[in-house]
């Protein structure tokens, strides 16, 4: 036999070498099917993982604040000037278009803050 067809022989034999080690798995993951379903157990089913679980338990951590850190308090220049903001507040009158009462459709829309009556 020539070189070249010893060398085309062995990377054949690899392949297929390669392909059954890939294979295997699922043949044995058949076989204990296969054993288990004889036996008259069923075979077990893989967990599903329930969509929105991961964000319904932040949500509940969040809203429930058993993870929150300490309460800090503002001190010095900070704390007067948030409070001398939070007194400005109360100065001026709101303008005509937040007047209204807002309603929950225009809320949960995303248009609280547009004028009211299209002006």
């Amino acid at each position: 036999m020539t070189a070249n067809l010893l060398v085309a022989i062995r990377k054949r034999a690899a392949c297929v070498a390669l392909c059954l080690w890939a294979l295997a798995p699922l043949a044995y993951a058949q076989g204990d099917a296969a054993l288990t379903e004889a036996a008259g157990v069923p075979p077990a089913r893989p967990a599903q993982r329930q969509i929105g679980a991961d964000t319904r338990t932040i949500l509940a951590i969040q809203r429930e604040g058993t993870q929150a850190g300490p309460m800090l308090p503002m001190h010095g220049e900070q704390a007067a000037l948030g409070y001398e903001r939070y007194l400005n507040s109360f100065r001026f009158a709101l303008p005509e278009f937040y007047t209204g009462q807002a309603n929950a459709s225009t809320t949960r829309a995303g248009s609280a803050g547009q004028m009211l009556g299209g002006k």
